[in-house]
């Protein structure tokens, strides 16, 4: 026995709310139906057990705002002097 939503032909992504989407045929030579009972097991004829689908990588989450670390400031120049001659 298997369930038509780990069917290859399931028409619709897997977790999807099925409750108001329109009636849909999963394999060419099916009758239409709706899905609201996707999970229960069937014996269908056309079941195609589907390729496991793998999480996508989460991206690293990114740090905590830091501040900006300050450069020490630049020395001053040293006032030029006139130069007595």
């Amino acid at each position: 026995m298997a369930r038509c939503k780990d069917c290859a032909w399931f028409p619709w992504k897997p977790g999807a709310d099925l409750s108001g989407l329109p009636a849909m045929r999963c394999h060419p030579e099916s009758p239409m139906r709706r899905w609201n009972n996707a999970g229960a097991e069937t014996t269908c004829e056309h079941y195609k057990a589907a390729k496991p689908v793998e999480p996508r990588p989460q991206p690293e989450p990114k740090p905590a705002h830091e501040p900006p670390v300050e450069a020490p400031a630049p020395a001053k120049p040293k006032p030029r002097t006139k130069r007595k001659g």
